[in-house]
């Protein structure tokens, strides 16, 4: 989880005569049926004066929040926001794809992400990183498993830590910046190519 944003404002149900443009609106990034059926054109029904009204079958509407202020909290602290603010702020841009990375990470460079990390917080060689719950992950044996990719973003690469003390280990999340913001692979592949030409051999 990258943070938590909390939205505070006023919560209106839609007029009955922008129903369906607002249903078409959603529509595109969420088609649940029910939208689709709100989106469906349908004939006006008429009252007794004459006037136009929503269908009074449906079971279903949509609401609209209008945003007052924001808040945000993520690993750097919490800050309040205009809406303006949180409205122009752009997506990450490896939301999308984040998981993958992640996974290749975990396989395919397990040791170079182990590199990144002083001498003095691994495991010695053959010596157990900790141990794990049954059913949770595999049994840690070596020092490649004190340290496992656990998010990225378009500034740097979080990871997640076990540390060898007296009576057993700790877990900690460690964070690596990246010497300047990415914006696509080709930046976030060189970006992995500089840490990890800083790792320990």
């Amino acid at each position: 989880m990258r943070g938590r944003a909390w939205l505070h404002g006023w919560l209106t149900e839609v007029p009955a005569a922008e129903l369906r443009a607002a249903a078409l609106r959603l529509s595109r990034p969420h088609p649940r049926p029910e939208l689709l059926d709100l989106a469906a054109p349908v004939p006006p029904q008429r009252d007794a004066a004459g006037g136009g009204e929503a269908d009074e079958g449906s079971e279903w509407t949509i609401l609209a929040l209008e945003v007052a202020q924001v808040e945000i909290q993520d690993a750097w602290g919490s800050a309040t926001l205009e809406p303006e603010e949180y409205a122009d702020a752009a997506p990450d841009p490896f939301v999308a794809i984040e998981a993958g990375m992640l996974t290749h990470l975990d396989s395919c460079h397990r040791a170079e992400l182990t590199g990144l990390l002083p001498e003095s917080v691994l495991p010695g060689d053959g010596e157990p990183a900790g141990d794990e719950p049954a059913g949770d992950e595999p049994d840690a044996t070596g020092p490649c498993d004190a340290v496992r990719p656990l998010a990225l973003d378009r500034h740097g690469l979080w990871l997640r830590c076990r540390m060898p003390v007296a009576d057993g280990s700790v877990t900690c999340d460690l964070r690596l910046p990246f010497p300047e913001p990415v914006r696509d692979i080709h930046g976030l592949r060189h970006a992995y190519r500089t840490l990890f030409a800083r790792a320990n051999p």
